[in-house]
């Protein structure tokens, strides 16, 4: 059975295929660029704070 979360994500899996957008994702193993992004609380973390704490698995999913 298809729901419509695993047709929608399908859907967006095929357009970043045709805009070329896939080719130019981080392949898996290779490390990230550096980047920011703030928490709930609205305070700054960094990736090098967290990859100094250990290994970092980041999904968007």
């Amino acid at each position: 059975m298809t729901t419509d979360i695993e047709i929608a994500l399908r859907q967006a899996a095929e357009y970043l295929k045709a805009s070329g957008q896939a080719e130019k994702a981080l392949a898996a193993g290779r490390l990230a660029p550096g980047f920011c992004l703030p928490g709930q609380d609205g305070v700054k973390t960094s990736l090098a704070s967290i990859l100094r704490r250990g290994p970092l698995l980041f999904d968007l999913l």
